[in-house]
């Protein structure tokens, strides 16, 4: 009997994650004005809501290196740098919040990511700061904190998964 090895599922680059999200915004009818790839530096998605009237950013990271010269190049990231992206992600979106902005992180949804955001949690739902979820087919989901998602119910009853904003 020949034993066939299960392919692992791809890791998503910074720029598939902002890919992802972009979509997600776009098909929640937001206006995607500005994104960046991961060599440029700045806010990595800017948008406007639905109504045209806030400003939206969003600070991305990715799970692996895009860079085929670099050590990291297709092996997932390990657990200090998943918490400095958390870290610098979560540093960008209070900034952003703190001038006006609607502001969110996206990340993989991988467990060291998971992980810290967890921890953090309470704090980015004080600053009104949304989590993007990219899952490795690419569908997003979100942690429903800025309360504008028409969403169906998990197995837990919690809301994760976002189809279109709520009128």
């Amino acid at each position: 009997m020949k034993h066939e090895d299960k392919e692992a599922p791809r890791m998503l680059t910074e720029s598939e994650v902002i890919a992802s999200v972009c979509r997600f915004l776009k098909k929640n009818r937001f206006r995607v004005t500005r994104f960046l790839s991961e060599t440029e530096r700045g806010i990595d998605i800017q948008a406007l809501t639905p109504d045209g009237k806030q400003h939206v950013s969003i600070e991305a990271k990715g799970e692996t290196s895009s860079k085929a010269g670099s050590g990291r190049f297709g092996k997932a990231f390990d657990s200090g740098q998943a918490w400095d992206h958390v870290s610098k992600a979560f540093y960008c979106a209070a900034r952003d919040c703190s001038i006006g902005l609607i502001s969110g992180i996206a990340l993989p949804k991988n467990e060291r990511h998971v992980k810290f955001v967890q921890k953090i949690l309470p704090a980015l739902k004080q600053l009104r700061i949304e989590v993007f979820w990219v899952l490795p087919n690419k569908r997003v989901e979100t942690e429903q904190i800025w309360r504008m998602w028409d969403t169906g119910a998990n197995k837990r009853g919690r809301r994760t998964k976002a189809n279109r904003l709520r009128p």
